[in-house]
């Protein structure tokens, strides 16, 4: 490391001979930063090629370093994970036993939700929290109030094979609403959202896919709206 003090070292000299020559007139200043290159550079060269084994060793070492840093981690994050989920075994003194005796925590045995059952409420991916869901008949507007920034609306409803649906969403005031259209997988099938307070949102797509599909309702704005429906 000596030698890396040293070159820097003289990058300081040479800074500082630089220095001395900033309040000269212009052509005093050239033959001063000549002078110190002239002076200085042969010195600099040399003190960088002397440096450049040690800074060679040190990247050598930080590659050779690397797995072992990451394998550390790797074991440290495990451990951990089994401690929080219990699984590790305690000996009589009350420390725990050692991390090769931890065993990962067990799958959850919760079953998901049916594919194509909106009935718990689909989310679209918002992670908005679902806090309504209801049905919607065609050619009977709904009316309702979204009371939090972070909840939702699911409406749902059946259609045939190549049917095109229809949806509108006219509020009262400054609310303003998302409209996410999602089908029977729960998966997204058009969104809308022009950015306007108090201004409708519509929807209109013909599907391919029969099934009970799921009209969600999030705001940015909350308060009243009326959603209505139809299908062909």
């Amino acid at each position: 490391m000596r030698r890396t003090g040293s070159w820097i070292g003289g990058i300081g000299l040479l800074l500082a001979a630089l220095a001395c020559g900033i309040g000269q007139s212009p052509t005093d200043l050239q033959a001063t930063v000549e002078g110190a290159a002239q002076n200085y550079g042969p010195t600099l060269a040399a003190q960088l090629t002397a440096a450049g084994p040690t800074l060679a060793a040190l990247e050598t070492a930080a590659t050779q370093r690397g797995p072992e840093v990451w394998a550390m981690e790797t074991a440290a994050v495990q451990t951990a994970d089994a401690l929080r989920y219990g699984t590790g075994s305690e000996d009589t003194s009350g420390g725990n036993q050692a991390a090769a005796t931890l065993q990962p925590p067990a799958a959850s045995t919760e079953a998901p939700p049916p594919s194509g059952d909106p009935s718990t409420g689909y989310t679209g991916g918002d992670e908005h929290d679902t806090v309504l869901v209801d049905t919607l008949i065609p050619g009977t507007p709904r009316t309702a109030t979204v009371a939090s920034a972070f909840d939702a609306h699911d409406w749902i409803f059946g259609v045939q094979a190549g049917g095109t649906i229809s949806l509108s969403a006219t509020t009262t005031g400054s609310t303003d609403v998302v409209i996410t259209l999602i089908d029977p997988a729960g998966t997204v099938v058009q969104r809308v959202d022009n950015g306007a307070n108090g201004v409708p949102e519509s929807l209109s797509v013909t599907v391919a896919q029969a099934g009970t599909y799921t009209a969600r309702i999030t705001t940015w704005t909350t308060g009243d709206y009326t959603i209505s429906l139809s299908l062909q």
